[in-house]
């Protein structure tokens, strides 16, 4: 090991704009739908150990701090 954290990060580049995510999949979280960011608060997975965890996500280079939107809404038929 070089001492350096073992992260692993996941990268998609479009044309023009980078969307990333940096993740830890040696980490392990119980997930709790109280704190999951989408409408329909519930999951199957609620309560279960679920392995790997996201450390922070940047849209458009920008990081979500799920505070300020950077979306846009999408609705059945813009795609």
């Amino acid at each position: 090991m070089d001492g350096r954290p073992n992260v692993s990060s996941l990268v998609w580049i479009n044309l023009n704009n980078t969307d990333f995510a940096i993740c830890r999949p040696e980490s392990a979280h119980v997930l709790d739908v109280h704190h999951l960011y989408h409408k329909n608060a519930i999951s199957p997975y609620d309560g279960r150990a679920l392995a790997g965890v996201v450390k922070g996500t940047w849209l458009r280079g920008q990081k979500i701090d799920f505070q300020n939107p950077l979306g846009r809404m999408l609705r059945r038929g813009d795609v």
